[in-house]
């Protein structure tokens, strides 16, 4: 199988934060991957939209805005957006 992907993404555990947007809380999940385009982020207990923020460090404030590419039962694959989602 061809990779298709512009930047070749690194393995990484790593805890982020989906933020609901309609109150203070968050939902926790796991970056399996990353890259400077997207990652592959483990969502399985979450109903996620197609576009939404992650936080990557939550001291720092790191978000990026994100768009579901694909999705299976466990994972969702995202790109990263430019702009606000």
């Amino acid at each position: 199988m061809n990779e298709r992907r512009k930047y070749p993404r690194k393995l990484v555990t790593a805890g982020a934060l989906i933020p609901t947007g309609a109150s203070a809380e968050s939902f926790r999940c796991q970056i399996v991957d990353f890259s400077p385009a997207g990652a592959r982020v483990d969502a399985k207990d979450v109903a996620l939209p197609l576009r939404f923020k992650l936080l990557f460090d939550a001291q720092a404030g790191v978000t990026r805005n994100c768009a579901v590419i694909w999705r299976n039962a466990f994972t969702v694959g995202v790109k990263f957006l430019p702009t606000a989602v």
